[in-house]
């Protein structure tokens, strides 16, 4: 598996780990900006949903457990493949 490949699936993972929609239209670099960004509460119209488990918590929050996720997936598929 490729680095490439080995980060999308990272991504992928991270993200639906913690959110219940996000558009496919969307990149995951955009979805992580979009919750960084969330000053106004607009993930609504951005059809970007944090799973209800982690509604609460102030979305920049939910951004920085995704890429710490997404982190630690890829270090074990890299470690899985050496």
């Amino acid at each position: 598996m490729t680095n490439e490949e080995i980060q999308t699936k990272a991504e992928n993972i991270a993200l639906a780990n913690f959110l219940s929609n996000s558009p496919d239209s969307m990149s995951y670099d955009e979805v992580i900006e979009a919750l960084l960004n969330d000053s106004d509460n607009d993930l609504i119209d951005k059809d970007i949903y944090i799973w209800s488990p982690f509604e609460h918590f102030p979305a920049s929050d939910v951004a920085r457990y995704i890429e710490d996720l997404k982190d630690s997936v890829m270090w074990n598929f890299k470690k899985e493949g050496q």
